[in-house]
C-alpha cells in the first residue's frame, strides 16, 4: 500500500458504524455504541480522516472551545497502515486548523514514546512535573469490559494519593 493512495477528508461525514469498526479493531474507545459515537462526532471541534478507497484507515479529532483551549484528543491509524506517515499527516492537518483558531492553550496527552516523538515534530513539549488526574467511573469500566467480552472490569490504572483524614476517596465511581 502506497501512502499516496490515501485520501484525507475533513469534516464529520464519517459513518458511525465505520468509525466503530476502526475503534474496535484497534481497541480505542471500543466500548462506545453507535449513538455515543455519533455524539463523539457531533461534539468534535474538527475532524480529519484517512481513507484507502472505502476503508477508514485513520482518524483524528480536536476538542475544546476553539478560542481559549484546544485539545488533540484522538489520533488513530489502523495497525497495518502505521509507519506510512498517515498519523503525521493527520496531526499536520490538525495543527494547521489549530493555527487558524489561534487559541491560548493547545494540549495533547500522548500515551507512548512514539506519540511524544510525533508531537515534538510539531513543536509540542513535555511539561515537567505535570500531574494529570481522572475520575474513572463504573460506567466506563463496565462498558469496556462488556465491549471486550469480559465479565469483570478491566485493569484501569488508578494511582491516587488519598488522604483518609480528609475523606478523599480514589475508588471507581
Amino acid at each position: 500500500m502506497l501512502r499516496d493512495q490515501i485520501e484525507f477528508k475533513e469534516g464529520t461525514n464519517i459513518p458511525p458504524d465505520i468509525l466503530q469498526q476502526l475503534f474496535r479493531k484497534e481497541e480505542w474507545n471500543d466500548f462506545l455504541d453507535l449513538d455515543e459515537i455519533q455524539i463523539h462526532l457531533d461534539k468534535a471541534l474538527y475532524l480529519v480522516s484517512a481513507w484507502n478507497e472505502q476503508e477508514l484507515v485513520g482518524y483524528a479529532r480536536l476538542e475544546g472551545d476553539g478560542r481559549i483551549s484546544v485539545e488533540i484528543s484522538d489520533v488513530l491509524v489502523k495497525s497495518e497502515y502505521q509507519g506510512m506517515g498517515i498519523g503525521t499527516e493527520l496531526v499536520k492537518r490538525l495543527v494547521m486548523r489549530i493555527e487558524e483558531m489561534n487559541p491560548y492553550f493547545i494540549q495533547v496527552e500522548p500515551i507512548s514514546d512514539r506519540e511524544v516523538h510525533l508531537y515534538a515534530k510539531f513543536g509540542f513539549c513535555e511539561i515537567r512535573n505535570y500531574k494529570r488526574m481522572e475520575l474513572i467511573t463504573k460506567k466506563l469500566t463496565s462498558k469496556v469490559a462488556e465491549a471486550r467480552g469480559k465479565k469483570d472490569t478491566p485493569d484501569i490504572e488508578q494511582s491516587g494519593t488519598a488522604d483518609a483524614e480528609e475523606g478523599v476517596d480514589t475508588n471507581v465511581y
